[in-house]
C-alpha cells in the first residue's frame, strides 16, 4: 500500500548480515558529533524564550495559513534574478525567456490564493503526499501480547526449486 511505502522503507531495521558502526565512538567522527550534540542541547534550553524562534513560529504560522502564497513570494524573486543573470550571461534566448515569464505569470497567480495547508492536505495530490510520509499503523498485539511478524515470508509460497531458508536460530 503507499499510504505508508515511504515510512516503512525509511524506518526499516538493517539486514541482519549488515554492519552498524555507532559513529561516536569512533575518533574522527565523533568529536564532531559530541560538539553538535552540545550546541543542540544549549539551543533547545534557550529556544523557547528566543526571539529567533518567536519569529520562526511565526513565519510558520504564516506559511501553513497561506502555503502557496508564500512559496511564490519566495519563487518569484528567484525568477527575476534568474532572467537577470541570463542576461548578463548571454544566454537570455527569445525560449527562456518566454519560459521565465510563463513561470513568473503562474508564480504571480499564486501569490492570490487563499488556500490554508490543511485545505491543500484534502485535495486528491495532497492526501498522496500525506500517505506516503505517514508512518505505518503499529502492530496489533494478539490476545498473547505477541506481535506477529509480517516481514517473514508464508512457507507456503516458496516454490520447489527455491534452496531451503535457513532461520536465525539453526545458524547459531
Amino acid at each position: 500500500m503507499l499510504a505508508s511505502f515511504l515510512s516503512q522503507w525509511l524506518t526499516t531495521e538493517p539486514e541482519s548480515d549488515a554492519i552498524v558502526i555507532d559513529l561516536r565512538e569512533t575518533w574522527t567522527v565523533g568529536p564532531i558529533i559530541a560538539v553538535l550534540d552540545r550546541i543542540i542541547a544549549a539551543l533547545e534550553r534557550g529556544g523557547p524564550r528566543s526571539v529567533v524562534a518567536a519569529a520562526v513560529g511565526s513565519l510558520a504560522k504564516g506559511v501553513r495559513s497561506r502555503p502557496i502564497a508564500a512559496v511564490s513570494w519566495v519563487l518569484l524573486p528567484v525568477v527575476a534574478v534568474s532572467v537577470v543573470y541570463s542576461g548578463f550571461a548571454s544566454s537570455l534566448t527569445t525560449a527562456t525567456f518566454a519560459v521565465h515569464l510563463v513561470a513568473a505569470t503562474l508564480i504571480a497567480l499564486g501569490t492570490r490564493s487563499r488556500r490554508t495547508l490543511e485545505e491543500l492536505q484534502e485535495t486528491r495530490p495532497g492526501r498522496v503526499l500525506v500517505a506516503a510520509f505517514e508512518p505505518p499503523e503499529p502492530p496489533t498485539p494478539d490476545s498473547a501480547g505477541r506481535v506477529a511478524d509480517e516481514s517473514l515470508e508464508d512457507v507456503s509460497s516458496a516454490s520447489a526449486d527455491d534452496p531451503p531458508r535457513e532461520s536465525v536460530d539453526e545458524e547459531k
